[in-house]
């Protein structure tokens, strides 16, 4: 379908003539006849100058009449937009249209690899052009940015020394010295990101920069004015001794412990029974040492402060002369004991609600070895120690009826079974706490463990296997040594 076209119609712009011009298709005579030779002098063409120019054959002539858009179609096909483009520093001219242009793209002949420097407006109307659309979009991008900006120096320079306000404000938040009420911390948050995005929107989408920057200045004075009751609210609880304070909230974070701290925002910032069983950071728990001895029922149990993330104990009374040393985990002691502690008045526990983990230091053992002995003496089991292969073992002594119709009996040889320190330790932590019970009593106790499991051995077959470990930790020693030249 052709579009009439009157006298003062352009058919061919200039840009067009000049992309025709360098272009392979146009030279085509079976197609376009005379065309290319007959254009070689126009910069433009309209209706009334291919009217009046009697050198244009019959093809050029319908092909210029009724079929430019298929013609130049065709001549786009031959070229295509390289991906990246310039920044003018001085006075460019767009090669098809001569207009100056800034932003200066490349466009290149597939066949004929002729170049030509562009204006992006002219890119844009041959967005046909492979590449093209790329382009343009890098371009528009670009000059956004360049707009953008602008309006963030024009929005900054307003601002003047309060350009870091939302910074140093939230600094303020992040390192205020308790955790504040979960309102009163959303409120000053969400004064913050209204800020921001006044600031955001301004140099995204431009408008009215004093009305930005008034409506940036009321949102500053409320932030004062919530800062001053978060500087309050904290004057009020600084003393309270369960004041979750910025250290606590920091440890918190890092032991990734972050849903704890939105419950203590809506506790008002304070410590409380639930979220205690969470807390437990060395210093408070060093802190509060006194209060939980104070709540212990048992005064022979006592507490002897932390290590790294224990509590370590000592029990010493009729039973135990020699004191024994023990552990119990900040955690377990905060979740189970610690946080009705510090929350409950009047509350009382007892030692027995005490997890015990017997330390293992020279000193410890020594001592557990001695009730041992002391406990197990006149029964018919007792803990030794083998110092030739540092070992202990358990002893139980064996008698042997003389006849089915006397009371005699006489004593054997005794058993034996190995005797490691976890279930050493572990029967003593069993009946550390046991208060109420005679010697005997606690000592039946310790032969049932010890009589449970585990393979007894004749004593030779111990001695044997003593002797065995002797004589190889003795060669060991000899092929180790390296004697001198």
């Amino acid at each position: 379908m052709s579009i009439k076209k009157t006298s003062n119609n352009l058919i061919l712009h200039k840009r067009d003539l000049v992309l025709l011009k360098r272009s392979e298709e146009a030279k085509n005579i079976e197609i376009y006849g005379n065309m290319y030779e007959c254009l070689k002098t126009y910069n433009t063409l309209s209706a009334a100058q291919l009217k009046e120019d009697i050198a244009f054959d019959d093809k050029a002539r319908m092909i210029l009449n009724h079929d430019t858009k298929m013609m130049m179609d065709r001549i786009k096909n031959e070229w295509h937009a390289k991906s990246s483009f310039e920044i003018a520093d001085n006075e460019v001219h767009c090669q098809l249209c001569s207009r100056k242009t800034v932003y200066i793209c490349y466009i290149e002949n597939s066949i004929t690899g002729e170049e030509l420097h562009v204006g992006s407006e002219c890119v844009k109307h041959y967005k046909d052009i492979k590449g093209a659309g790329s382009v343009i979009s890098k371009v528009s991008s670009y000059r956004r940015d360049v707009k953008k900006d602008a309006r963030q120096t024009e929005f900054d320079v307003a601002l003047g020394e309060n350009i870091d306000f939302c910074k140093n404000a939230n600094n303020k938040i992040e390192q205020f010295p308790m955790v504040l009420p979960y309102k009163l911390h959303s409120d000053l948050k969400s004064v913050i990101a209204m800020c921001n995005r006044i600031r955001t929107v301004y140099i995204s989408s431009g408008g009215d920069l004093s009305e930005s920057i008034n409506k940036f200045n009321l949102k500053m004075n409320e932030f004062c004015e919530l800062y001053e009751r978060a500087e309050n609210c904290y004057a009020k609880n600084r003393r309270n001794p369960l004041l979750c304070t910025r250290k606590i909230a920091d440890w918190l974070l890092k032991n990734g412990y972050k849903y704890v701290i939105e419950n203590i925002q809506k506790a008002n910032g304070i410590l409380n029974e639930e979220t205690l069983q969470f807390i437990y950071e060395p210093e408070f728990i060093k802190r509060n040492i006194f209060v939980f001895e104070k709540c212990l029922k048992q005064k022979d149990v006592t507490f002897l402060g932390t290590k790294g993330t224990v509590i370590r104990f000592k029990i010493q009374n009729d039973r135990f002369k020699q004191p024994i040393f023990f552990t119990m985990p900040i955690k377990d002691f905060m979740k189970k004991i610690g946080c009705h502690c510090l929350t409950q008045d009047g509350y009382r526990y007892s030692k027995s609600s005490l997890s015990a983990s017997i330390e293992m230091t020279s000193e410890n053992l020594k001592n557990v070895f001695n009730y041992y002995v002391s406990i197990l003496n006149n029964t018919d089991c007792m803990l030794i120690f083998e110092r030739r292969v540092s070992k202990y073992y358990w002893e139980r002594k064996q008698h042997f009826t003389v006849s089915p119709w006397s009371i005699h009996s006489r004593e054997i040889d005794p058993i034996y079974k190995i005797a490691t320190l976890d279930t050493i330790l572990t029967f003593i932590g069993d009946v550390l706490f046991i208060d109420g019970k005679s010697e005997k009593e606690i000592s039946e106790i310790i032969i049932g463990k010890i009589k449970k499991g585990g393979k007894w051995i004749p004593k030779e077959e111990k001695n044997r296997g003593v002797k065995i470990a002797v004589e190889a930790a003795g060669m060991q020693k000899r092929r180790e040594f390296i004697p001198y030249s």
